[in-house]
């Protein structure tokens, strides 16, 4: 499943963490679902794969984390 298909099943009010692995760091950002549907520069990030899915907590939000491969 990529990020791109997660993001077709996810209503607008689910809050999304995505993380990405790369030279040995872990880099995050959070929104919802148009934040990255409609951010031209996502498209690499939407065509991802996703690792591991878990819910969590954020700034106190109950909130979807997404680590991709």
């Amino acid at each position: 499943m990529t990020l791109k298909d997660l993001l077709e099943v996810t209503d607008g009010s689910t809050r999304i963490q995505v993380q990405v692995r790369m030279f040995s760091l872990t880099f995050k950002t959070s929104g919802y679902r148009e934040t990255f549907l409609n951010n031209n520069k996502s498209t690499e990030l939407l065509s991802k794969e996703i690792k591991t899915i878990y819910v969590g907590t954020e700034d106190g939000i109950g909130t979807l984390i997404t680590v991709l491969k």
